[in-house]
């Protein structure tokens, strides 16, 4: 009787311990990406070689930093763009680059935008779902990209995932965008 008792308390008891788990998260860590740049990727991600980036993307342009999870799904990374950008208008900085996340996608759901601040800096953020032909199928993305003005420079930042990943993922996205800092000059 008493065993009986027992199992019938340890079972919510171990039901608690893995909801705590969950709680957690995944675990970060703090992350040199340039000179003057900084922020918390998940532990388990590493930094991508400029032969691993190669070798994924045709890209004319190099980021200047990724970071990769070790089943190489889900990444984040930074990168400049050719453009200078006088000023501040981060809402026309966005209609611009809505535009372009336009072209880039076959499918493209928008589901948060607009103007934040990160650590006492502007930021346009998309926060969205895409799908992109390939053949006969569809690459299906769940991505956060910031957009951040310095020195008259767009920075930016891009956390993308498989659609299928997205409740895995999307707590430590934003954690990953909530913690970058810029120092005064990077460049």
């Amino acid at each position: 009787m008493r065993i009986g008792c027992a199992r019938r308390h340890a079972l919510p008891f171990i039901l608690l311990l893995g909801v705590i788990a969950m709680a957690a998260g995944i675990k970060m860590q703090k992350v040199h990406l340039i000179d003057g740049i900084d922020a918390k990727v998940p532990a388990a991600f590493y930094r991508m070689t400029e032969q691993d980036i190669n070798e994924r993307y045709l890209t004319y342009k190099m980021p200047l930093a990724m970071y990769s999870s070790e089943d190489r799904l889900a990444e984040f990374g930074l990168s400049i763009s050719d453009n200078f950008w006088e000023g501040s208008d981060l809402e026309l900085l966005g209609e611009f680059q809505q535009s372009n996340l336009n072209y880039l996608y076959d499918k493209l759901e928008i589901e948060k935008q607009g103007v934040r601040e990160v650590h006492k800096h502007q930021v346009y953020y998309f926060e969205f779902t895409s799908a992109t032909r390939y053949s006969n199928s569809y690459e299906r993305k769940y991505t956060i990209v910031q957009y951040m003005i310095v020195q008259n420079r767009i920075l930016v930042f891009n956390f993308s995932c498989p659609k299928f990943d997205r409740e895995k993922y999307q707590d430590a996205a934003w954690q990953i965008m909530n913690s970058i800092k810029i120092k005064s000059n990077p460049f």
